[in-house]
């Protein structure tokens, strides 16, 4: 995932107010507005979560469900679920019932972290198509992507030319 150039925005919490996200997690958010369709955010500064196949030459991406059994610093849940036996729960289950009701083409915008402080918005026009499983049972949302970045704000540079 290296797309330049990397824009330096004011910080997660301005970026996450662009978007309205209150609250939510790192992850995936979901945007339900009273007149448009839900949208939703994912933040990919997770690598491990997030697989590109742009050197294949596909427009698909892959990201691992938010885990149903461990918190994010790694403790068990208290009421762990796993994905094998409950099937999707929480916000996995949030998105997949918001994916079916838009027809499986729910829209989609990546967020990818290149550093401290350091957030660009990766893609714009993406949609949430599907989900699937890889080898070792582990559910990934299916991303289409088209290959057009779309760069937040940033400093204004000076020395450009007209």
């Amino acid at each position: 995932m290296e797309l330049s150039p990397i824009v330096n925005t004011t910080g997660f919490q301005a970026l996450r107010r662009r978007y309205g996200l209150d609250h939510g997690s790192r992850g995936l958010n979901l945007i339900r507005t009273r007149f448009k369709s839900p949208v939703l955010i994912v933040f990919v500064s997770d690598t491990e979560r997030y697989t590109d196949f742009l050197e294949e030459s596909e427009t698909i991406c892959m990201y691992q469900f938010q885990d149903q059994e461990k918190n994010v610093n790694g403790t068990m849940k208290r009421n762990p679920k796993p994905f094998l036996e409950y099937g999707p729960v929480g916000t996995n289950f949030t998105v997949l019932a918001a994916l079916k009701n838009s027809n499986y083409r729910l829209p989609t915008v990546l967020i990818g972290k290149h550093g401290h402080n350091q957030w660009s918005e990766l893609f714009a026009d993406c949609v949430l198509t599907g989900w699937s499983q890889d080898n070792d049972g582990k559910p990934f949302f299916e991303i289409q992507r088209s290959r057009v970045a779309h760069w937040l704000l940033g400093p204004v540079d000076e020395e450009e030319e007209e």
